[in-house]
């Protein structure tokens, strides 16, 4: 396919930026972009380097406009995203149209626009099933009609819940086991793929992007360059109807509360077996003894002073009194105990259900006084050993491992942190890992059992760790 080709796709995926509001340009320059009519309209490949592949014979018959061509590339984007590919060993036309319709849907809630929604409209007949699953309902968004008569029962409930009405945020996407229950009590369903543009009938349904048995969506996300751009741009993404917390961006601060539950024995020992490399080297430097001074009772006087909190109660009880306490300082010597170890806790949605059992490990160390902590989301947060204890947060649901990296280089005379995350961070851009390692830092990570990504933080970690399961198991409470 002649270069001028890529060139023009290209060319009309930047111009409808301003209307998509993503990313698409960081893609095309770091991905690649390439026409080719080996594809039936769109994929993913990954070779030497990620590529778009795009058919331009079917972006000339469907895609008039630059929205429509916008939202045929989102559209195989979140198939990789969501990881459609690996959900089914094989996947049959049922789960390919319960997949489509949970993609198209959630891209028409973000682009409700009729120059965007249009694209869906044109290739799937509003009057046969299953296409009307895969395209807005007639009318959507302000007087949706959900027709009865079309499907088996049980459809224009699903279609409701796919397009609510504008406005009606209490109604839930409904799920792929829903979708797929309802499409087996339809019987058997042909999908038109390949050449077959030809609009669908009762019983048959066009799907978007490339379902043949290409594998290049199996491999996108494994690629470490594509995996990074993808991320990158999620990141950027506005708020998606359907969200997943804790990898994206965040909102404002909010304060949650969570519990604290008490850790298994195994997780405890091998805590701190991670502990003994963060702490400082010698116990005896936790402590220190240090002067200050300290105000007290100094005498009485006829000079009013503030600070005495008795002097109304002596009026109550002598009638008058022209006396008053009088402020005055000493040196006293305390004991302090300094923090032994500097720990950065993941605050974000991602680890609603693991934070009571990590609360759970660091509590005693907080009573203690030994650690200086910090929470994290998409912003560092002081968290203080009460906080700590009473399982009391900041967050902003999102996260980013950059803000802990630059607080962590920003602390005078710490070269050693543990990072508690679930590794859903992002990853470590390659001039804060060169600033870590000129310095001498270490980085400790340790990952729960239940939620372990590794490959954001491998570069920069000195270990990781990943703990046995937080849950206990059936004999131990």
């Amino acid at each position: 396919m002649s270069r001028d080709r890529t060139r023009e796709l290209e060319d009309r995926l930047l111009r409808c930026l301003p209307a998509g509001t993503h990313e698409m340009e960081t893609l095309c320059r770091m991905a690649g972009l390439q026409a080719t009519t080996d594809i039936s309209s769109a994929a993913v490949e990954c070779s030497v380097r990620p590529r778009l592949l795009i058919n331009p014979d079917f972006v000339d018959r469907f895609c008039r406009t630059d929205e429509h061509l916008f939202l045929l590339v989102m559209h195989e984007l979140w198939h990789v995203l969501l990881g459609h590919t690996r959900l089914y060993p094989r996947l049959g036309p049922a789960q390919n149209i319960a997949f489509d319709a949970v993609i198209n849907a959630s891209l028409a809630r973000q682009f409700p626009a009729a120059e965007f929604r249009g694209f869906m409209e044109e290739v799937n007949p509003a009057d046969s099933f299953p296409s009307l699953l895969l395209r807005p309902a007639v009318g959507w968004p302000r007087r949706p009609v959900y027709p009865e008569a079309i499907g088996p029962s049980g459809t224009a409930d699903v279609l409701r819940r796919l397009y609510p009405p504008e406005g009606d945020e209490s109604v839930a996407m409904p799920l792929y086991s829903e979708i797929l229950r309802l499409l087996v009590r339809a019987g058997h369903i042909r999908l038109l793929v390949g050449s077959e543009w030809a609009a669908p009938g009762p019983g048959e349904a066009w799907l978007l992007g490339d379902h043949g048995d290409h594998p290049s969506d199996m491999d996108a996300m494994s690629d470490p360059l594509f995996a990074q751009v993808v991320q990158r741009i999620v990141a950027s993404w506005p708020r998606p109807p359907v969200r997943l917390r804790g990898r994206d961006l965040g909102r404002a601060v909010e304060i949650l509360q969570a519990s604290s539950a008490e850790p298994v024995s195994e997780v405890r020992r091998v805590f701190k077996r991670v502990l003994r490399r963060v702490l400082t080297r010698r116990p005896s430097r936790s402590t220190r003894v240090q002067r200050t001074l300290e105000r007290v009772v100094g005498g009485t006087g006829v000079l009013p002073n503030p600070w005495d909190r008795t002097h109304h109660a002596r009026l109550k009880l002598a009638g008058s009194t022209l006396l008053w306490n009088q402020a005055s300082t000493q040196v006293v010597r305390s004991v302090r105990r300094t923090p032994r170890a500097c720990v950065y806790l993941d605050v974000s949605g991602s680890m609603d259900s693991l934070l009571p059992h990590l609360v759970g490990l660091l509590a005693p160390l907080a009573r203690r006084g030994e650690l200086l902590a910090f929470q994290f989301s998409t912003e560092v947060h002081p968290l203080s050993d009460r906080d700590l204890v009473s399982g009391r947060v900041r967050t902003t649901g999102g996260t980013t491992i950059g803000c802990v990296v630059d607080h962590l280089l920003a602390l005078p005379r710490i070269r050693r942190a543990l990072i508690l995350t679930d590794g859903y961070t992002g990853a470590v851009e390659a001039d804060r890992v060169r600033r870590l390692r000129a310095g001498g830092y270490e980085v400790h990570v340790v990952l729960p059992h239940e939620s372990a990504f590794v490959r954001n933080l491998k570069e920069a970690a000195t270990s990781m760790t990943v703990l046995p399961s937080l849950k206990p198991s059936g004999g131990e409470a």
